[in-house]
């Protein structure tokens, strides 16, 4: 429920309101799932490894359906579909060195897919917006497909305005769109699958080395294969109104004399065409290597620390999101606008995540 206020014979009175449209048959999602795992130790536990095999299917999932505006309201949570994943999760430890100088390793890596199996009585794919930029899904395909226009480029003169198929209002310079269907025009049907959020496979690898008393650990992760819709691309990949734009997309069609790299199409004022439509030339790899943890410790001997009444005391240096290798134009492949749900992918020009510096002491008594 919800207040507001409202006036009654010149009386400014409070009063509550239904904020949503209330499923009456609303229920809790239900998950079954079996998994397969083995556990193996070689050369007297020197090396360790763990692997596991899942596979879910979740059934009555919730879901915020649109519904007719007539209601009053634009979308309920209900219980619709079923959904399946599957995947693999390997996990190897190592104690690499084991004398005066310790060295060991532990690597995971995983891969999940899933697919959507039910979507109520019709079938009916759902799509769902987010500032101009869609999510599809449909039964026999992932979540997170991004759904729009595949971009091919710039309509790079005046006379290849009439050669194909283009978006109404196009000039040259705009963008050129794939006509998908092959019904020689270009419209919202020519809209498809242009990438999904969800990465081929997952890593990590974290090293640990102790030589008397310092350690040093350090992590490793990575993703791989997965893609991001990039938002801010609406306003920075394509010049509109007073704003600059990527240093890559500079080298933009000014003329047919200057044609640019035939990839970034024109400024405009405003954008009336394709521009603003979202399409594969917002889509970027989402993939990175990032160095996530590196921890410097150092432990006080044992005949200083008895003396002050201590069994132990540790100074340590540690740093956090040390650095990431990327393609992607933005700060951060893992930062989203959307931190779960189907618009997990999506980056809205979110805030990278920060690099920490942290220093202490530990205090054993």
């Amino acid at each position: 429920m919800g207040y507001n206020t409202y006036v009654l014979q010149g009386n400014l009175l409070s009063g509550i309101y239904s904020t949503n449209f209330a499923d009456k048959d609303l229920g809790w999602e239900k998950t079954g799932q079996v998994n397969l795992g083995l556990d193996a130790s070689f050369f007297n536990n020197r090396i360790n490894l763990t692997f596991d095999y899942y596979h879910s299917k979740t059934k009555d999932l919730l879901l915020n359906v649109p519904i007719p505006a007539i209601t009053g309201f634009t979308s309920t949570l209900t219980n619709i579909g079923e959904l399946e994943n599957k995947g693999l999760e390997l996990q190897v430890s190592t104690r690499n060195l084991t004398g005066e100088f310790k060295w060991n390793s532990d690597f995971n890596i995983s891969g999940n897919r899933n697919k959507v199996l039910e979507l109520g009585n019709n079938n009916a794919p759902i799509i769902m917006s987010n500032n101009s930029c869609n999510i599809r899904i449909e039964v026999g395909q992932p979540l997170g497909n991004y759904y729009g226009y595949v971009y091919d480029g710039v309509i790079m003169s005046e006379a290849e305005l009439t050669q194909y198929p283009v978006f109404k209002g196009s000039e040259a310079g705009d963008p050129k769109i794939a006509d998908v269907n092959k019904d020689g025009k270009v419209d919202a049907d020519d809209r498809t699958t242009i990438g999904n959020y969800q990465p081929d496979f997952t890593w990590g690898f974290t090293n640990t080395f102790m030589y008397k008393g310092f350690d040093l650990n350090v992590m490793l992760t990575g993703s791989h294969g997965g893609e991001i819709m990039n938002q801010q691309a609406r306003f920075t990949l394509i010049g509109r109104a007073n704003r600059g734009v990527y240093q890559r997309a500079s080298n933009f069609w000014k003329s047919e004399a200057d044609p640019g790299d035939g990839w970034h199409c024109k400024p405009r004022g405003e954008q009336n065409t394709m521009q603003n439509q979202c399409s594969s030339y917002w889509v970027e790899d989402g993939s990175f290597v990032r160095i996530k943890n590196i921890r410097l410790g150092y432990t006080l001997p044992n005949h200083l620390t008895q003396k002050a009444g201590l069994s132990s005391v540790k100074i340590y240096l540690n740093v956090e999101n040390v650095h990431v290798f990327l393609d992607y134009t933005n700060y951060d492949p893992e930062a989203s606008s959307f931190q779960t749900g189907v618009f997990a992918g999506f980056d809205y020009a979110a805030y990278p995540n920060p690099r920490v510096w942290t220093m202490g002491l530990n205090f054993n008594f």
